[in-house]
């Protein structure tokens, strides 16, 4: 069986290859933008490939699964998702099954927008937000949501990783937040935002601006089988610095899982996703992203006992798996590792 595995030198490749390394004949294909990264390393065979926006990077994706008889792929990004879900189809008629859900899903549920918009129309708990077209409809949207008195969330419609997320606030400390935090603080002032925006060159950029969710934090792996999530894995994000998770507990929080439960049930999702919570000011949860595909932190669930990634794999192959016993309480903690690399730029 050979796998490909894209971005494979991002942060947490090595720990997303340390899930597919459960049975010996799985064979490893790492493809990256950059050549420069620690998965080249844990892989089987590594190859460059262009940028998902490159109008190359389908055909040579598509010649790198014929050069290594590639079964499945995974992707691992979003900037590829939607060109590897808009040519499925393709993969599909020529044996390779890609473990993404179809292009209408992702696109709409990995959209902010678009998402806080399904979830609204279907009567779907969801957290306030607005979509401003101007300045003018900023100020009064953020208003509305209760600034200055409390903080906004503002957001780029399409984005990963947590890059362009603001919380917007009236009482931002920049002596602190230049001398004390770290410089990915997502703290800034409404004057500072709105100048920003207002001397762009550009026009309005597409936005969503969002209530403030100040409550504990959820990060939720899901396996869906037949349009349903048969394994739910929501982990409280005890430590976490912007994009990653560095300290996780598993908790099955019935809130959580019967929440999962009604958004799957407005999306056709596939395969494995992940959601993301956090509880608002009135201490219930609320989603604010979903990203339709593998999440850097999958590596936790299988530490708690429940390797989904294995388990898809063994559905796609028609294979026994056995059991899951997800541990609750179960804690893990990322830390990072070095190894040596000789001849990269």
């Amino acid at each position: 069986m050979n796998i490909l595995l894209t971005s494979c030198n991002d942060l947490v490749g090595p720990s997303i290859v340390d899930c597919m390394r459960f049975d010996s004949d799985i064979k490893i294909v790492g493809v990256d933008a950059s050549p420069v990264g620690a998965g080249k390393h844990f892989v089987d065979a590594f190859v460059e490939v262009p940028f998902a926006n490159n109008p190359n990077y389908i055909e040579r994706i598509s010649q790198i699964c014929n050069d290594y008889d590639i079964n499945h792929i995974i992707p691992t990004n979003d900037n590829e998702l939607i060109p590897l879900a808009k040519n499925k189809r393709e993969f599909e008629l020529d044996g390779i099954e890609i473990f993404c859900s179809d292009y209408k899903t992702i696109r709409s549920a990995g959209n902010k927008r678009l998402m806080l918009s399904e979830l609204e129309s279907n009567g779907v708990n969801h957290p306030s937000f607005y979509i401003p077209n101007s300045i003018d409809e900023f100020k009064l949207m953020a208003r509305d949501l209760g600034y200055p008195e409390r903080p906004i969330v503002v957001k780029p419609e399409s984005g990963r990783g947590s890059r362009g997320v603001k919380i917007v606030s009236s009482e931002v400390d920049y002596k602190s937040v230049i001398f004390e935090e770290k410089p990915s603080s997502p703290y800034i002032d409404m004057e500072t935002l709105l100048h920003i925006i207002s001397n762009s060159n550009s026009e309005f950029p597409d936005l969503v601006l969002m209530e403030y969710l100040p409550g504990k934090e959820y990060s939720v792996d899901i396996l869906i089988e037949k349009s349903e999530p048969k394994f739910v894995v929501p982990k409280q994000r005890i430590a976490v610095e912007p994009g990653h998770s560095l300290i996780n507990k598993v908790d099955l929080n019935d809130e959580i899982l019967d929440y999962v439960t009604k958004i799957c049930e407005v999306f056709e999702f596939e395969y494995v996703i992940n959601m993301q919570f956090k509880y608002s000011v009135n201490d219930k949860p609320q989603i604010y992203e979903i990203n339709p595909r593998v999440a850097a932190s999958i590596q936790f669930s299988k530490l708690a006992g429940a390797n989904l990634i294995r388990r898809m794999i063994s559905n796609a192959e028609g294979s026994y798996y056995g059991d899951i016993e997800i541990v609750n309480g179960t804690r893990c903690l990322r830390y990072l590792e070095s190894i040596s690399s000789y001849n990269e730029d």
